[in-house]
């Protein structure tokens, strides 16, 4: 009626079965519960349907706005017989984008985890990437065995968390445990900030979360990631090693995504690469101490230096009929070395019997 009256032209859409539909709660018992649907008819939910959504009908009193799909447009009283359970989804949904634009969290809960991070639960699956994983969620460094140990920890267990992506059409829900504080909800704050840095910038940041693909680093009121390939030139070392959560810093910007809001920085870039100095130190058919660092399908990786690898092939292992193993030390001949592609070709020196 009161459509009707601020629109003499207004035309209700007749309902159809499974319409989502939103009414004012008249009434509520243990048996049914009355809803207001405006000009188009009274509803009822009957107390099959009350009894599987019990918990949610428990936050709810007369005079609330209620969300239920239709399940028979007209039953022998000439009521709409309504269905909680079946609008279920879309009130879930609802509430995810309204707690989006609120910033307000959100209990979930721990279903599994993966290298990414948490699959949880709402009523929807969602995901927390592990960048977006609180302190107290993970350990400082970024230990892989006491990562999985604490997220294994966390299966079954409810955590709060807030949304920072919702998307109905791509059923993309994406949260983070993080505390508010440390979250950038704003989408024009990480615009503002990706206008004004550009690809070769040095900037200062914070080093806020040391993780198993790197380190992330805020620059300002957005957070860049430093890829594990960029934190040092030595590949054997640990960002742990040397980083710490809060420690200042000082990045290269390697790349920009403004699209994605994402920035992609440098820590080695602002060193010095230990190749540049190969040609003074090293040469070709000179003795070199080494220690085996890695065993593929190709050859030997031996350790020469501070992030300086050769590589011993593997058919000079074949012709020497010569096992190698991780951590095995001993004299390799340099056979070329091309410093410019960073490449040097070692050759085990064999004791002769």
């Amino acid at each position: 009626m009161e459509d009707f009256l601020e629109n003499p032209n207004f035309i209700p859409l007749p309902l159809q079965r499974n319409n989502i539909i939103e009414g004012t709660i008249l009434t509520i018992s243990d048996r049914e519960v009355s809803v207001d649907l405006g000009s188009r008819a009274e509803g009822i939910i009957l107390g099959k349907e009350l009894q599987a959504e019990k918990e949610f009908m428990s936050g709810l009193k007369v005079g609330d706005m209620l969300l239920s799909s239709v399940m028979q447009v007209e039953n022998e009283h000439g009521q709409v017989v309504l269905s909680l359970k079946r609008a279920g989804l879309e009130r879930r949904w609802r509430m995810l984008d309204s707690s989006f634009e609120d910033k307000k969290p959100v209990k979930v809960r721990v279903l599994d985890f993966n290298k990414g991070g948490l699959i949880v639960d709402c009523g929807i699956r969602g995901f927390v990437p592990i960048s977006q994983l609180s302190r107290k969620h993970l350990p400082n460094s970024g230990n892989k065995k006491e990562i999985q140990e604490r997220l294994d920890g966390l299966k079954g267990k409810e955590i709060d968390v807030y949304v920072l992506e919702v998307n109905r059409r791509s059923n993309k829900l994406i949260f983070s445990s993080r505390s508010v504080e440390e979250i950038h909800f704003s989408k024009s704050q990480k615009e503002k900030i990706l206008k004004k840095v550009q690809v070769d910038d040095e900037i200062k940041g914070v080093v806020t979360r040391i993780v198993p693909f790197g380190i992330l680093v805020d620059i300002g009121g957005m957070e860049g990631l430093v890829h594990i390939s960029e934190v040092f030139w030595d590949r054997l070392k640990k960002p742990e090693s040397k980083y710490s959560v809060g420690d200042k810093v000082k990045v290269l910007v390697l790349e920009k995504n403004e699209e994605k809001g994402k920035v992609f920085l440098s820590l080695k870039r602002l060193q010095k690469d230990p190749w540049e100095s190969v040609g003074d130190k090293y040469s070709e058919n000179t003795e070199v101490e080494g220690v085996v660092t890695k065993i593929t399908s190709f050859g030997a990786f031996v350790r020469v230096d501070e992030g300086i690898d050769g590589l011993v092939h593997s058919s000079k292992l074949l012709e020497l009929n010569l096992d190698l193993h991780e951590g095995d030390k001993g004299l390799f001949k340099i056979i070329n070395l091309n410093v410019p592609l960073k490449r040097m070709g070692l050759e085990p020196i064999v004791a002769k019997e």
